[in-house]
């Protein structure tokens, strides 16, 4: 065996990695089954001869054949190894790949090749080369990979990424075998040069494209989270109106019951508490909130105080308010029953006019860590793709109105502080 031909199944060690670059809080590694990644390795060393005799006149076919079995291999080793779906492991290996073919390209341009016939030529040039691929990966990570988050359950859903990894991988491969290999001397390097600029510029709009998607699916969640809210609103808000009319009703037929004492009033009177629940604010979607949070709060054991100030959040559309209220007052009160210590089951939520800006502070205790993202904490639920959306919703609803927000977590506190301009 040949000095270069060891080297020939390292490329799906190269797709491999490339492709681990942008699974960073997806999927979950596993030392256990990295023989499966050896097992490749073997497979794409042991077929190398058997594309490379496919006689069809020349080497472009049967290398671009092989290139596409090693990226099927490398993916079938990512989709073992994390632990992902097959379209998942397809979809990241592509992007991988452009990577990896960027890498290669610069290493190209950068190094000369020499004689690969001769063994010490053959191991300091792929020593060269995988020094440079290494710089390729770790840049891309740092700018990129870090803060890539795929979704694996969005990409399950559309067909059309299982066909733009397929277009990538045919057009990455099939492209510098034609433009690329075929040239020599200068003309080759210009043609690596070239191929390293298309190849970078289809794994930006790969990227792009994950976050369009990525954006729009959250934004489908977030008005569907909306509409929910809305009609929640209307429910609660009948609600509440048909049940203070009863209890209104029933304290002035208990006032006439001179007689009725002890234990008998005692429980007549805890059970129109309802009515005293009732919040007065001078708005009326705050008002329905508060009401509905308050009896949820004197129904858990949880102390809610507020001094709230409601016609300074006037401005605010009514389905708005409500949702973003209750989003803040249903993580306070998540938060809250979590604490062992049911002395510090307290929340304190106020709402006031500052100079030309409405205030909204609400603080709570909490126990164990919280980790904050983004200036939001994390969601403590497994998924965080389809959970966090109340701080998300919030944090929306803050910025369509101009204004700003800030969270702290100090001591065991939680504070959310919210600052709205009121329109003159």
């Amino acid at each position: 065996m040949s000095a270069v031909s060891v080297f020939v199944g390292s490329i799906v060690f190269e797709l491999f990695l490339a492709s681990a670059i942008f699974c960073r809080g997806v999927g979950r590694f596993s030392w256990r089954r990295l023989w499966v990644l050896a097992l490749a390795y073997v497979v794409c060393q042991a077929s190398h001869a058997v594309f490379m005799s496919i006689p069809v006149g020349s080497q472009t076919l049967g290398g671009a054949a092989f290139y596409a079995f090693s990226f099927l291999l490398a993916s079938v080793a990512l989709a073992s190894v994390f632990g992902f779906d097959a379209t998942s492991a397809l979809v990241l290996g592509s992007l991988g790949y452009t990577v990896q073919h960027l890498g290669s390209d610069l290493s190209y341009v950068l190094l000369d090749v020499g004689d690969l016939g001769l063994p010490g030529a053959a191991v300091s040039f792929y020593l060269a080369h995988t020094s440079v691929l290494l710089a390729t990966y770790v840049v891309v990570y740092v700018l990129v990979g870090r803060r890539f988050r795929l979704d694996t359950k969005l990409v399950a859903r559309r067909v059309s990424w299982v066909a733009a990894s397929v277009a990538v991988l045919f057009f990455v491969i099939v492209f510098s075998m034609v433009f690329a290999d075929t040239q020599t001397g200068v003309s080759r390097k210009i043609a690596y040069v070239y191929d390293a600029l298309v190849t970078g510029l289809i794994m930006v709009v790969l990227l792009l494209a994950f976050r369009v998607d990525g954006l729009r699916s959250t934004m489908a969640a977030s008005e569907a989270m909306w509409e929910r809210k809305r009609e929640e609103y209307e429910l609660s808000r009948e609600s509440i109106d048909l049940i203070n009319v009863k209890c209104h009703d029933i304290r002035k037929r208990v006032s006439g019951l001179g007689g009725l004492s002890g234990e008998s009033l005692d429980k007549v009177l805890d059970s129109i508490r309802i009515y005293d629940a009732q919040a007065s604010t001078g708005n009326e979607a705050l008002d329905v909130v508060l009401t509905a949070k308050s009896l949820i709060c004197s129904q858990r054991g949880i102390e809610l105080s507020r001094m709230v100030d409601g016609s300074c959040l006037a401005f605010i559309e009514d389905s708005e308010l409500y949702s973003l209220m209750e989003n803040i007052l249903d993580n306070a009160i998540e938060a809250t029953l979590a604490i062992g210590d049911v002395e510090r089951r307290s929340i304190r939520l106020s709402v006031s006019r500052e100079g030309g800006f409405a205030s909204i502070r609400e603080e709570n205790y909490f126990e164990g860590s919280l980790d904050l993202s983004d200036g939001l904490p994390k969601t403590t639920k497994g998924d965080e793709r389809n959970h966090g959306f109340g701080m998300r919703s919030i944090r929306l609803c803050v910025d369509d109105y101009g204004g700003e927000m800030s969270v702290r977590a100090t001591d065991g506190v939680f504070s959310l502080s919210i600052l709205l301009p009121i329109p003159s």
